[in-house]
């Protein structure tokens, strides 16, 4: 098995298969307009509004900022988990005419129906004069509800877990002990 697979990556080196991957200079000559097929030209940024965070209501605004101009675009709220949106239903937004370099701001409020891990995603969508799909950007926030504290961040929920259990030592609720692994023999 290995064998074929040794021959099959010489093959595709020896093929050309790798003349699809641009070089950096390549890139730099790569017309702005058409830089979306390279990267999604969308920049977002998650900003809390009112800390610090209570699990009954938590506010958010979402900077998303355009590197092209885009004719369509649509801004969808997931929940998961114990977040759930503080308004009806997922609110979907829609722009039209997106200008170049425009940062659009989004107002978000979520809440916590109980303790526990949840996340919100917002998936931005764009489309082209068509209504042809381009691209998208889903900027995902994880949360941590405890009695004690609402933590959150972008690289998920084990990140949140240990800050929780750091939060707990230094606050003397737990000792260096309870948080170090067991030897065994």
């Amino acid at each position: 098995m290995k064998k074929y697979l040794f021959f099959f990556i010489c093959l595709m080196i020896m093929t050309g298969c790798s003349q699809n991957i641009q070089s950096h200079s390549e890139r730099i000559k790569t017309p702005l307009n058409q830089s979306w097929k390279l990267f999604p030209s969308i920049i977002t940024n998650f900003e809390v509004i009112e800390k610090p965070l209570r699990p009954d209501q938590m506010k958010w605004n979402l900077h998303v900022k355009f590197g092209n101009p885009e004719t369509h675009v649509k801004v969808v709220l997931e929940t998961s988990g114990v977040i759930q949106s503080s308004e009806e239903g997922n609110k979907a937004l829609e722009w039209t005419e997106v200008q170049e370099g425009e940062t659009a701001t989004v107002t978000i409020a979520v809440k916590a129906k109980e303790f526990g891990q949840g996340s919100m995603k917002v998936k931005v969508e764009a489309y082209d004069q068509d209504g042809k799909f381009k691209y998208s950007l889903n900027p995902t926030q994880y949360f941590l509800v405890t009695k004690e504290e609402v933590l959150t961040g972008n690289n998920g929920v084990t990140e949140l877990e240990l800050q929780h259990i750091d939060h707990l030592n230094q606050k003397g609720k737990i000792s260096d002990k309870d948080t170090k692994p067991e030897k065994k023999n």
